[in-house]
């Protein structure tokens, strides 16, 4: 109850862009109405676990299709999506999509969403639209995971060893 208050609170009250993750879309799947009051702009990050209760699907009705549902939810609710997993998916409430090239088995991790939450925050913070913040996001988390594969490719990673790879990782790719 204590999420579902504080998701409820936020909605209701913040009007910048928010990104959402882990109990706010567990919040969103029991009451789908707090979805209309997001701010503009905002980003909700699900896997396809939480997909697939906020869909009311089953993880693999999510995986079947996870463009069309990507699609659909980002159209129905106006909001930004990105469906993690292989291959992440953006969907934009215009019914664009954007399918990430990037993928790696080290980002299946616990709170490795976390990170991408993170980076997602913070570029929207910093006032760079959500279509933008998500891609560029999913884009460094994705080159993270995939160093983290070529450097430790027999065993996965944890969240703080995404985090702190992300640095090397962006000065490669920037520099």
């Amino acid at each position: 109850k204590g999420a579902m208050d504080l998701v409820e609170a936020v909605v209701k009250h913040a009007h910048p862009p928010a990104i959402f993750d882990a109990d706010a879309l567990f919040a969103f799947a029991k009451r789908p109405e707090l979805l209309d009051m997001i701010a503009e702009n905002s980003i909700l990050t699900p896997h396809p676990g939480e997909m697939a209760r906020m869909v009311n699907s089953t993880i693999p009705g999510v995986e079947t299709d996870r463009i069309s549902t990507a699609r659909e939810f980002a159209q129905a609710t106006k909001t930004l999506l990105v469906l993690k997993g292989a291959g992440t998916i953006i969907g934009c409430p215009d019914g664009q999509i954007v399918v990430s090239p990037l993928s790696a088995p080290n980002l299946a991790a616990a709170g490795s969403g976390d990170i991408l939450a993170g980076m997602g925050g913070a570029l929207l913070a910093k006032g760079i639209p959500a279509m933008q913040s998500a891609c560029i996001a999913v884009y460094w988390h994705g080159l993270a995971g995939q160093y983290l594969a070529e450097n430790f490719p027999y065993r996965g990673n944890i969240a703080t060893e995404i985090a702190d790879v992300l640095p090397q990782v962006l000065k490669e790719e920037l520099c």
